[in-house]
């Protein structure tokens, strides 16, 4: 770089190091003409990052976990609707997803925030045979 010189050996920025995300999905044992009812869930694992192209360690993002669960019911009742529950970051957590690194020229930082715990319904209809 031709400001801040040799960069070699440092992390790009908003990229982290591990990033994991595992579903686990359970199919309830009913009666085919019910439908198809499961219940799953999803944790999201994020690594800190780096925020910014000047490398400082105040634009540090710290690591956050989120967990997602849904309840699907395919075929309700042997229809053709489809319906489904889920909450997405279910524990409520409160985390980072980008930082404005202004106060070294400006004298104000700024951040935002990710998506609050958010419950939310789907209806889906299938048309035709």
């Amino acid at each position: 770089s031709p400001t801040l010189g040799s960069l070699a050996g440092l992390q790009f920025p908003f990229t982290p190091k591990n990033k994991i995300r595992i579903t686990g999905r359970y199919h309830l044992p009913v009666a085919a003409e019910l439908g198809d009812i499961s219940l799953s869930a999803t944790y999201l694992l994020q690594s800190s990052v780096n925020a910014g192209p000047d490398f400082s360690p105040t634009n540090v993002i710290q690591g956050y976990g989120l967990v997602n669960l849904r309840a699907d019911w395919d075929g309700v009742a042997g229809s053709a609707l489809d319906a489904s529950l889920f909450v997405t970051n279910a524990t409520d957590k409160t985390y980072v997803t980008r930082l404005s690194g202004l106060y070294n020229i400006f004298g104000v930082a700024g951040a935002s925030y990710g998506e609050p715990r958010i419950f939310g319904v789907q209806l889906r209809y299938r048309f035709g045979p």
